[in-house]
């Protein structure tokens, strides 16, 4: 039995001489694909947002008239040229979508992650906002994340139509 030990000892030995060459070079392989995707993965991270805050602002701006006023929460990205009301943590937290609606904001941007999944128990108010917002809104456009594009799910909502441009002048009108 020691003498098998020993064997299998100096086979194992023999064999990782033999394969060293190849083993090197699936380890440098391995630890360069590994430093490739860090690299375009924090690359990627523009201005501080994430892939997917980038998509959606981009798809934002080429959709959304610059007239509708949008809601997004924490996570989502911050818009210039829009009214915008940030909120802090989550909707529904200290407004209802009627207020939202009341003070004519047209477009929702919500974030769909395992941190904001809230319960009807632990946070009614938010999970009842939610819940609305799907019910009463039009889900516009959705952005989920993937391997090369981290990030929060970002889910856009349309309550009010649009303003568009010429349109202005009628926006008190919603």
């Amino acid at each position: 039995s020691l003498f098998h030990n020993l064997s299998s000892i100096k086979w194992k030995s023999n064999w990782i001489e033999r394969h060293r060459s190849a083993i090197q070079k699936s380890a440098t392989a391995l630890m360069m694909t590994a430093l490739v995707y860090y690299a375009s993965v924090t690359s990627l991270t523009v201005r501080g947002i994430t892939p997917t805050q980038l998509a959606a602002e981009n798809w934002i701006v080429s959709n959304i008239p610059t007239a509708n006023s949008i809601a997004s929460e924490k996570n989502t990205p911050r818009l210039n040229g829009f009214k915008q009301f940030d909120s802090s943590w989550a909707f529904g937290k200290d407004n209802t979508l009627d207020w939202y609606k009341e003070n004519k904001y047209t477009v929702f941007l919500v974030t769909e992650d395992k941190a904001m999944n809230f319960s009807s128990i632990e946070h009614p108010r938010i999970h009842q906002f939610r819940r609305d917002l799907e019910k009463e809104g039009v889900l516009l456009k959705e952005f989920g994340p993937s391997i090369l594009k981290p990030g929060p799910k970002i889910l856009i909502y349309q309550v009010h139509p649009l303003i568009e441009k010429e349109d202005i002048m009628f926006a008190d009108k919603l």
